[in-house]
């Protein structure tokens, strides 16, 4: 099927740390119902890595989108992980939460991890899900 020429809907993730980070101040700052009010979300996608190799590629892609030089992209990335990590079981009471080793699913191509993303999403598996994603992988963290 192709999605530019169809009339079916189609549901996407976007990975943004930005919004656990929110979170994370609104949880702080006590505005944490108002903002969950507002957005209404139905699951939040929380991407981790526990791989310190997967870390690197990933610290070494965020130098590339944000020069900041690699040890301050790394000391965001940490503080982002870190904070989604220490309010998981809040964020659990809002609303289901997937935590998704991102670094096994891109780099591993690890079929647990795609089978918990397809899961959540109520998605169908694409079988070749792997000869697909690994050509944009190779282009973007290489």
């Amino acid at each position: 099927m192709n999605a530019h020429t169809s009339d079916s809907e189609f549901n996407k993730i976007a990975v943004k740390p930005n919004l656990i980070h929110n979170i994370k101040h609104a949880i702080k700052e006590d505005i944490i119902d108002q903002l969950m009010e507002t957005v209404i979300p139905t699951c939040l996608y929380m991407p981790d890595v526990s791989n310190p190799e997967h870390f690197e590629r990933i610290v070494k892609r965020a130098n590339k989108l944000r020069p900041y030089g690699i040890d301050r992209n790394t000391h965001l990335l940490k503080n982002n992980l870190e904070g989604q990590r220490e309010y998981v079981d809040v964020f659990k009471t809002y609303c289901p939460v997937l935590e998704l080793d991102i670094g096994k699913l891109l780099f591993d191509l690890d079929d647990e991890e795609y089978k918990k993303l397809t899961n959540m999403l109520g998605s169908v598996k694409i079988v070749n899900w792997k000869e697909l994603i690994k050509p944009y992988i190779d282009a973007v963290y290489t």
